[in-house]
């Protein structure tokens, strides 16, 4: 599974009781994000322009916060800033103008709401949501958006997308690697099977950049061709270890090979 994140930028809206309070909200944000990286494979987050306009508490915007040297919150602001300007921006002209978006009554199809509702319909990526945990409308787990026909109004159909707010929430969306007393690097004796040769950070390195399927994820470095499956799946845990070449499908060797090193 290949996830796409998306900066929702409705929730920078008034997310801040003062400006105080914004350098905490935006370090939050910027260290979700930088969790959520090894998940999206190099893909750079989207936003929508309208993002440096959000009003983070009276009269504070986004740009004028992340561009005032004075003050505290130095280096929150730095790592916001450094954010937003590698995201690549929405396209939002290329939208259906028959159906509409609409989230809590509010119309957000030309939005970065909108875009990963759209995303989440014509793409084989899963859209995920970037949103500020001070926000009270999007401080939650999941988000609800209906399609809805331009005409009418009547909701054709109900899109459930996953929303984070704090690093710890992207753990949820990552499979896990934790060693397994049966695969060992030198697997000879009684009770030791398939070798694992990697240590757990490198482990965890190659399954975040694995070809995933349902039930197992492939993985390749430096020659050497991994599988992993599942210890405990309601909690996204895998072990893995070593396959030969012959034991993967030839165009997951493709992809791995193009991929990783």
């Amino acid at each position: 599974m290949t996830y796409v994140l998306y900066i929702n930028e409705l929730s920078f809206n008034q997310s801040a009781r003062s400006e105080y309070e914004i350098g905490n909200i935006a370090g939050r944000f910027a260290k979700t994000e930088l969790e959520a990286r090894p998940i999206l494979r190099g893909l750079p987050p989207l936003v929508h322009r309208d993002i440096w306009f959000a009003e983070l508490c009276n009269n504070v915007t986004v740009s004028s916060w992340v561009n005032d040297r004075t003050g505290s919150a130095k280096d929150a602001k730095q790592l916001l800033l450094q954010l937003l300007k590698k995201a690549k921006y929405i396209d939002t002209g290329e939208f259906e103008n028959e159906i509409e978006c609409d989230f809590d009554k509010m119309q957000v199809t030309k939005t970065g709401l909108g875009a990963a509702t759209f995303a989440s319909v014509r793409s084989n990526m899963t859209s995920v949501l970037l949103s500020c945990s001070g926000s009270s409308k999007f401080n939650c787990n999941s988000i609800s958006v209906d399609f809805l026909l331009s005409e009418s109004g009547s909701i054709i159909e109900t899109r459930e997308l996953r929303n984070l707010t704090s690093p710890s929430e992207v753990n949820s969306l990552r499979r896990m690697y934790e060693p397994n007393p049966k695969h060992r690097e030198e697997p000879k004796s009684d009770g030791y099977i398939a070798a694992m040769n990697l240590v757990k950070r490198d482990a965890q390195q190659v399954l975040d950049a694995a070809h995933h399927q349902k039930d197992c994820s492939y993985g390749y470095r430096n020659g050497t061709y991994y599988l992993f499956r599942p210890t405990r799946i309601e909690i996204n845990l895998y072990h893995g270890f070593c396959i030969a070449e012959e034991n993967v499908p030839t165009n997951i060797c493709k992809d791995l090979r193009n991929r990783c090193p």
